[in-house]
């Protein structure tokens, strides 16, 4: 609805400079979720006991640290996308976002006093959820595989020669 109207983020490309959108549903969704930590964050202002403010500002973390790994992760996708040759991410922003999300949630409910199952069920349904909606981070190279020098890489130094 109101999304539409947002302006969607822009990247420069290192090498060549241009300009490129990240998916405006996915990057405003992780905008979003930024502010789902609001509540929290009353949370740890309303009761100032040091243990609430040690456990809530942990918590806060978890969820700023997920939520910036699964930005990165789809700025990266979207770099990898856009070019017709380009290696893997080393980092899984998108992967590891999630499951500290998951991780996240599952400790907000123990904060909450849930119970192992509830814990363990709401931990794996944001993962799985965070997953599903944000994607996951390529895993191979794309283009390597016409290269001729990679070719020669692969082979060995003596049968290269012999031909």
């Amino acid at each position: 609805m109101l999304l539409h109207l947002l302006p969607s983020p822009r990247i420069k490309q290192r090498r060549t400079g241009r300009n490129l959108t990240i998916d405006a549903r996915n990057g405003h969704a992780v905008g979003l979720l930024f502010l789902a930590t609001l509540p929290l964050a009353h949370h740890m202002m309303e009761h100032p006991d040091v243990i609430n403010l040690v456990m809530c500002g942990t918590l806060l973390a978890f969820y700023i640290g997920a939520l910036c790994a699964i930005s990165l992760g789809l700025r990266d996708a979207q770099r990898y996308h856009s070019q017709t040759i380009a290696r893997a991410a080393r980092y899984k922003g998108r992967i590891i976002g999630s499951a500290g999300l998951g991780l996240a949630v599952g400790l907000t409910t123990t904060m909450r006093g849930g119970s192992v199952e509830h814990i363990v069920l709401f931990g794996a349904l944001t993962t799985g959820l965070s997953l599903i909606t944000f994607g996951i981070d390529p895993l191979q190279d794309k283009g390597f595989g016409t290269n001729t020098q990679d070719k020669r890489r692969q082979t060995a130094p003596g049968a290269h020669s012999a031909a």
